[in-house]
């Protein structure tokens, strides 16, 4: 009998914060059979298990690993110094080469770009609308200074991230049943975006994870934009229009051809309807 093929051991970090806990419900729901996620926490396990560390901690107990998933990070909702962003991915580097690991899949966002009325591709990324924007797109630089003082060390995947269904500013002031105020532009229409739902975003990391020789920054979100007052009627919300303000920005959309080109999520992830039952697999909302 052949001998069962050796999984891939991927270190979740960050592993309790919003986007964690989605992907583990939807790796949970559909485990990848050729990955094995090992949970990292700060604090107590949950009752599923993984592994307590923190970055003061010395990384001989942790397991052996092939892959480094860092979704830790510092965002505005969590109270942290955004610069921290920048030294989480060093903490991501000197683990990943304590520890043998042959790649890093970091989060960044797409709010490293700033809105330009085009689809944004890669190489948009120049000027961030916020600070969170900018402490991602510092984060992205050091990464890249990294790599050039230590080539061919590890491959380095920056995930630029759309609007998480379920985890945005969008469904966090969505129930179902309720209201929702929306811009609306001289067109007639609302706001348009790039959303991912939580298990289509496991099945991207599952497959960066797989890919061979993948490296900088790739926008992760599914192919075609979607409106936000679709999603809202979607999640059985009604929609209240106010006119939008001159600086507001219709829309915001990723150019997803890279990924496309490793992961193809097919055309209903973008289904407003397929992004509202993704953001309930996930476990956060409603």
């Amino acid at each position: 009998m052949a001998p069962e093929p050796q999984k891939i051991r991927t270190l979740v970090l960050g592993a309790s914060g919003k986007i964690g806990r989605m992907l583990r419900a939807s790796w949970a729901l559909k485990p990848p059979q050729d990955i094995e996620f090992i949970y990292v926490y700060r604090n107590d396990l949950p009752e599923e298990g993984g592994v307590v560390w923190t970055t003061e901690e010395s990384c001989e107990n942790l397991p052996d690993i092939d892959v480094i998933l860092a979704l830790w990070g510092a965002t505005p909702s969590n109270g942290s110094a955004l610069n921290a962003n920048v030294s989480l991915a060093h903490s991501a580097l000197k683990l990943a080469l304590a520890m043998g690991a042959q790649k890093v899949l970091h989060c960044s966002s797409a709010a490293v770009y700033a809105p330009q009325g085009r689809v944004l591709s890669e190489e948009d990324a120049s000027e961030a609308a916020n600070a969170y924007g900018q402490s991602k797109l510092e984060m992205e630089r050091a990464i890249r200074g990294w790599d050039q003082e230590n080539p061919g060390k590890i491959e380095n995947v920056m995930l630029r991230i759309g609007n998480v269904a379920g985890a945005e500013s969008l469904f966090g002031n969505m129930t179902p049943g309720g209201e929702v105020f929306l811009d609306r532009f001289p067109n007639g229409k609302g706001p348009e975006r790039s959303y991912i739902s939580p298990p289509d975003l496991g099945q991207v990391i599952a497959d960066l994870i797989r890919a061979k020789t993948v490296t900088g920054p790739i926008n992760v979100a599914s192919p075609e934009p979607v409106e936000m007052a679709e999603l809202a009627m979607a999640a059985g919300c009604h929609v209240t229009w106010k006119p939008a303000p001159e600086n507001a920005f219709q829309s915001v959309v990723l150019d997803t051809r890279r990924l496309q080109a490793i992961c193809d999520l097919g055309a209903n992830s973008s289904d407003p309807n397929h992004l509202v039952e993704g953001a309930k697999i996930g476990g956060v909302w409603p």
